[in-house]
């Protein structure tokens, strides 16, 4: 992405897409396509690092960005709300699953 403040707006625009997408996967439990939207929304951000960003840009075009952002920010926020009920229960059953491996690696090993 070289081309200035047009091309980091169109990253805007894309990275709030892909947030949206996001947002819409982790409503309807879709966590693959989640982890997937994930790593597409990461890989265009890390490009915003390499796009000059001018003050001088078009009249609106950094208002449209925070709009953007603020965006990315309120569906980032939803998303983790919906997350973290699957993450603990996620981390749960990974506990219970550990524990029950140990007793039997426990009571089979001296058995």
């Amino acid at each position: 992405m070289t081309g200035g403040a047009n091309d980091s707006c169109i990253a805007y625009e894309r990275i709030a897409d892909l947030t949206a997408a996001m947002l819409e996967a982790a409503r309807a439990a879709q966590w693959d396509r989640l982890l997937q939207l994930e790593d597409e929304c990461r890989e265009v951000f890390s490009g915003l690092t390499t796009v000059l960003d001018s003050p001088s840009s078009a009249p609106g075009a950094q208002r449209r960005k925070a709009a953007l952002i603020q965006q990315v920010l309120a569906d980032d926020a939803e998303i983790r709300k919906l997350v973290e009920p699957w993450v603990a229960e996620l981390g749960q059953w990974l506990g219970v699953n550990t524990r029950n491996h140990r007793l039997r690696d426990t009571y089979s090993a001296g058995g």
